[in-house]
């Protein structure tokens, strides 16, 4: 675990084995406890209507909204993960907004907070990401981590900016809109594309780092 301040922003990386159920709750409630406003990269494995920490327990959207209950702290929340948002449970659940803009990025709303999950497969981010493309999509999360907290743009633009970045193209444009993606196979599907895309709820206009 280690923690770091950055302009008066303290951050926390529970990677690998310290990315586990009860780290991942106390988190939560601290955060919501002790913050103005809360962002959220996870990275793992995922399928609705749960995902799964790195010891291979589930984390459901019930137990993350009953985290967040009485607060709205987490504000950005990004989850790499498979199948998540496919419906509103897990962006209600992190944000405690009960109507939040099912694209986000063309038509934000006003929540001032903004989920971004996938349907279907999630890409893998450093090997065969896209079908038809040499871009891996850790470059993209790069990206958007430099022109949203380093050069501070809003999500939206950010979005757009990290697409030109690695695609050439803008964000509506990217594969990240529609792709297929790589499983090397396990869990009993065997090895193939699938199919997936990136979906924004909530208010792209907002930003991560003022």
């Amino acid at each position: 675990m280690r923690y770091t301040q950055y302009d008066g922003v303290s951050s926390n990386n529970n990677y690998g084995s310290a990315t586990n159920y009860n780290n991942i709750m106390y988190n939560i409630m601290y955060d919501e406890s002790n913050y103005m406003g809360v962002v959220v990269f996870h990275f793992g494995h995922g399928y609705v209507p749960d995902y799964i920490d790195s010891n291979g327990n589930l984390v459901s959207y019930s137990n993350i909204a009953s985290s967040t209950n009485g607060y709205n702290e987490h504000y950005f929340v990004w989850m790499w993960t498979c199948t998540l948002a496919q419906d509103y449970n897990f962006a209600h659940a992190w944000t405690q907004k009960s109507s939040l803009s099912s694209d986000g990025f063309n038509y934000p709303d006003s929540t001032s907070h903004s989920f971004i999950g996938f349907t279907g497969e999630s890409p893998t981010i450093s090997y065969q990401s896209f079908e038809g493309y040499s871009q891996l999509a850790y470059l993209f999360i790069e990206w958007f981590y430099y022109y949203s907290v380093y050069s501070s743009y809003n999500v939206h633009d950010a979005l757009n900016l990290a697409s030109q970045a690695v695609f050439g193209v803008s964000y509506n444009s990217s594969p990240l809109t529609s792709y297929n993606a790589w499983w090397p196979g396990g869990d009993g599907i065997p090895a193939g594309w699938f199919a997936g895309q990136m979906k924004i709820y909530g208010d792209a206009a907002i930003m991560i780092k003022q």
